[in-house]
């Protein structure tokens, strides 16, 4: 494979697939945590307060929540204290991730803010181009087949090659943001 680098220059550059088996490169993970976005969306939406709770019910089962404390005229009513529990006898930090999600998805309700996982907003945007490049890619072997196809003294096809470049052109100025 070969990309130009700044000055225009070819060079080579292994691919991602190369490097994963030559072990230059490891695969590698990233978990995203519910509770790290939450403390972004608190410091953003400028939350005076969360915490982390944890409580041992009557039966000697552990609780863990979170309590969020809303930016003042946020909710109508004398609370503006939300408290988001997980269920009972479950790893804490599984349940403090839980917790938290519910915690983001109410927030979310309120403040209105979104939370883009940008890896699958990536796939779907490939997958709309793709969707598009295809029509056009197919309008334009219509095109080139009704020119080769059209005999030189005819003019009921050039009638239809200015249709088929006319939809070329709609379908192309879809991608340009001109």
């Amino acid at each position: 494979m070969y990309l130009a680098d700044r000055g225009g220059n070819p060079k080579s550059v292994l691919t991602f697939g190369v490097l994963l088996s030559l072990r230059v490169l490891d695969m590698f993970f990233i978990k995203l945590s519910y509770v790290a976005m939450l403390q972004e969306v608190a410091h953003r939406c400028c939350l005076p307060y969360v915490s982390y709770i944890h409580e041992m019910v009557q039966d000697g089962k552990d609780m863990y929540g979170i309590e969020v404390d809303l930016a003042p005229g946020m909710v109508q009513g004398p609370s503006t204290t939300l408290f988001f529990w997980a269920e009972p006898a479950v790893d804490p930090a599984v349940a403090y991730e839980v917790a938290a999600l519910q915690a983001l998805i109410v927030l979310q309700g309120i403040y209105g803010f979104v939370l883009l996982d940008y890896s699958v907003h990536a796939l779907q945007l490939y997958r709309d181009l793709a969707r598009h490049l295809f029509c056009i890619a197919n309008r334009g072997a219509q095109l080139a087949r009704l020119i080769v196809a059209a005999p030189s003294h005819d003019v009921r096809p050039l009638s239809a090659v200015a249709a088929f470049a006319q939809q070329l052109l709609d379908e192309l100025s879809v991608l340009s943001p001109d």
